[in-house]
């Protein structure tokens, strides 16, 4: 579309916006900038964003215009975000094609001369600004419907979006397959990770539609991907440098120390004999104190040999607990099996009484069995369902 195939309602859309800015300039040089402004929107190189894009830019701005504070402002940020556009000064996807940041100097200074004020001018060159990355602040109502309009064409119906892709495309034809590929993913992929892509409330319906063409788009963009050959690597390009030989170890029979202190790998450390010592509180048999660290041999592979148990000698410390290993006295098993467990539930569990061959020797009162008369404990009943009225932790001993 040319500038002169653009609707008749546009320059008189542009003179009337810049009016209620308060722009003093007189009306043919209003209307000269604005003509001016739809020819930059018309050029050839243009294919999606022309003036027909402009169109429906302000079509939007028009629908969210309820929601902003100064349509506007929004307004004429919208005639003025692609003004400038180039896709031959290809530095990244991003900045390629509509130049925001020279979009926003040349609205500065164009409602400058047309003496809008300078705020006012101001706050149109920072709301083109945000659309570099369309993050806008959303405390700022302007901000987000300005982002919102230019983003609402990834929201339109399938044909018109698979229309937008190719237009697009056609923009940086100059651009190899691969490069456009990889920075298409990159845009779209980045847009679809954003918890919404919209962000004025009106807008939120947008967001649907828009996920679903650019994720369609995804997929196909990574299709087409794989089927593209690798990219070509340059051979007069420096290689990586190659990782140092390591350090010759020395040939003096020594192996050398580690920085840490510790033996590197491959040695075997020898170990010396290192006396340790524990403290012992223990008397030996004359009555004597033990003093209060006693060396201690490291324990060896074979059995050590235990003292007699008529023996009252001090134990050897240091031994470990696995290997004091002795055989119980026939006494001692008689005393143990013959003991009841006392259930501690308040169940009157019955069980039978330790008879008195299993008692243990006079003198021996600590190992007892206790009786039936014992305090606290029930007296127990000698009945045939014993066993099938206690529970299998309180079951009885039978001898």
């Amino acid at each position: 579309m040319g500038a002169h195939d653009a609707p008749q309602w546009l320059l008189s859309a542009f003179i009337r916006t810049v009016t209620a800015l308060g722009a003093t300039a007189p009306r043919e040089q209003v209307e000269a900038t604005g003509r001016a402004l739809m020819g930059r929107w018309c050029t050839d190189d243009r294919h999606h964003h022309d003036v027909t894009h402009l169109v429906a830019v302000l079509e939007r701005v028009d629908s969210l215009a309820q929601e902003t504070h100064n349509p506007d402002v929004v307004r004429i940020a919208a005639w003025y975000h692609g003004a400038v556009f180039d896709t031959r000064q290809y530095r990244g996807i991003r900045i390629a094609g509509e130049n925001k940041p020279a979009s926003a100097v040349l609205a500065r200074d164009q409602l400058r001369e047309l003496g809008v004020p300078e705020q006012t001018a101001q706050r149109v060159h920072d709301l083109i600004l945000n659309l570099t990355r369309h993050d806008a602040d959303h405390s700022d109502v302007d901000a987000m419907a300005l982002c919102d309009a230019d983003l609402g064409t990834l929201a339109v119906d399938p044909r018109r979006y698979k229309s937008y892709r190719k237009h697009v495309r056609e923009e940086f034809a100059h651009i190899p397959a691969r490069d456009y590929v990889e920075a298409r993913i990159a845009i779209v992929s980045h847009l679809l990770a954003r918890r919404t892509i919209f962000t004025s409330p009106l807008a939120s319906a947008w967001e649907e539609p828009a996920r679903q063409n650019l994720t369609a788009e995804l997929v196909r963009l990574k299709a087409e991907l794989a089927e593209l050959p690798p990219r070509e690597v340059d051979d007069d390009a420096p290689s990586a440098p190659s990782a140092p030989e390591p350090e010759p170890v020395p040939s003096t029979g020594q192996a050398p120390a580690s920085r840490f202190g510790r033996e590197p790998t491959g040695t075997i450390p020898v170990v010396s004999a290192v006396t340790h010592h524990q403290p012992a509180t223990l008397e030996d048999s004359d009555g004597r104190p033990v003093p209060a660290m006693v060396p201690v041999t490291p324990p060896s592979t074979s059995t050590p040999e235990l003292p007699d148990e008529d023996d009252d000698t001090a134990e050897v410390v240091g031994v470990p607990f696995e290997d004091r290993k002795r055989e119980s006295h026939p006494s001692e098993l008689e005393i143990t099996s013959a003991m009841e467990r006392v259930p501690q539930s308040f169940r009157d569990v019955p069980r039978k009484a330790a008879t008195a061959s299993t008692s243990a020797p006079s003198g021996s009162s600590a190992h007892s069995a206790p009786s039936a008369a014992s305090p606290g404990v029930a007296p127990s009943t000698d009945r045939d369902d014993d066993k099938e009225s206690t529970g299998t932790l309180f079951r009885p001993v039978d001898r």
